[in-house]
C-alpha cells in the first residue's frame, strides 16, 4: 500500500527535478553567458543539491520498485520538431554574437514521438553546447531532423555538425567515448568536456537510442543522433 501512495509522488518530483538538471547544465557550460566566480558557486552548490535530490528519489525507487519502470513513466507524446527548435532558442544570442551561420534542413511536416521529453531537452541542450561553444566567429553550423526510411520500428535522426569553414577537407573520424569517460578534457572542435557527452550518450542509450560522435579534423565535429519513434 505504501508503494502505492509513493508511485505518483514519485513520478511528479522526478520531471522537474530533470528539468532542473538540464538547466543547470546549461548554465555550468556557459552557453547562454559568462558565469562569475560567486555565480559558478551558487550554481554548483544549486547542483549539489539537486543531485542529492536525485540520489534520495532512487532509493525510494527501489524500495518500492519503481526503478525499471522510469522510461515508461515518464513517456509522452510531443513534437521532436518543436523541442528540437525551443531548445535552439536559449542559444539566439551565442548565435548572434558569433555571426554563427545556421544551416537547418526539417522535414516539411512536424516529427511526433512518444518518449521522455525531459532526457532529450538535457541531451539536446549537451548537443548544441558542444558544437555553438567550439565553432569559430562565422563557423557553419548544421542541424538536420528527420525521419530515417525504411527502419522498423521506426526512427529519426537528429544530426548536429559545427565547422570552422563551409567545405571541411578531412573526413570525420569516430570518437570512442568510453576511453574518455569522467574527464573533463575537451578534443580539438569540442566545445562540451567529454564526461558531459557521456552523460548525453547515456540519455540517448536510456532511451532506447543510439548516439555517433565523430572528430573533424582542424575544422569541428559532428553528433549523430539516433531515437525511436516510441520508446
Amino acid at each position: 500500500e505504501g508503494a502505492q501512495i509513493l508511485k505518483p509522488v514519485l513520478q511528479e518530483l522526478k520531471q522537474p527535478i530533470h528539468t532542473i538538471q538540464g538547466y543547470i547544465d546549461l548554465l555550468s557550460n556557459e552557453s547562454v553567458g559568462i558565469l562569475g566566480t560567486f555565480q559558478k558557486r551558487f550554481v554548483e552548490r544549486i547542483s549539489n543539491s539537486v543531485n542529492h535530490l536525485d540520489e534520495i528519489l532512487k532509493n525510494l525507487e527501489l524500495e518500492t520498485g519503481e526503478i525499471d519502470d522510469e522510461n515508461r513513466i515518464y513517456s509522452k507524446d510531443f513534437s521532436l520538431t518543436s523541442v528540437v527548435e525551443e531548445t535552439l532558442m536559449f542559444y539566439t544570442e551565442l548565435l548572434r554574437t558569433k555571426m554563427i551561420i545556421l544551416k537547418v534542413e526539417f522535414e516539411k511536416d512536424d516529427i511526433d514521438i512518444t518518449g521522455d521529453q525531459e532526457k532529450i531537452e538535457r541531451m539536446l541542450n549537451i548537443v548544441y553546447t558542444n558544437c555553438l561553444t567550439a565553432v569559430q566567429e562565422e563557423g557553419i553550423v548544421s542541424l538536420v531532423l528527420k525521419r530515417l526510411q525504411g527502419k522498423k520500428p521506426g526512427q529519426v535522426l537528429i544530426s548536429v555538425q559545427s565547422c570552422d569553414h563551409d567545405s571541411p577537407k578531412s573526413k570525420p573520424l569516430p570518437v570512442i567515448l568510453e576511453e574518455f569517460r569522467d574527464l573533463e578534457i575537451k578534443l580539438e572542435g569540442f566545445g562540451s568536456p567529454l564526461k558531459d557527452l557521456v552523460k548525453a550518450k547515456t540519455l540517448v542509450e536510456q532511451m532506447h537510442g543510439k548516439m555517433e560522435i565523430f572528430s573533424i579534423p582542424s575544422s569541428g565535429s559532428l553528433i549523430r543522433v539516433r531515437l525511436p519513434i516510441t520508446s
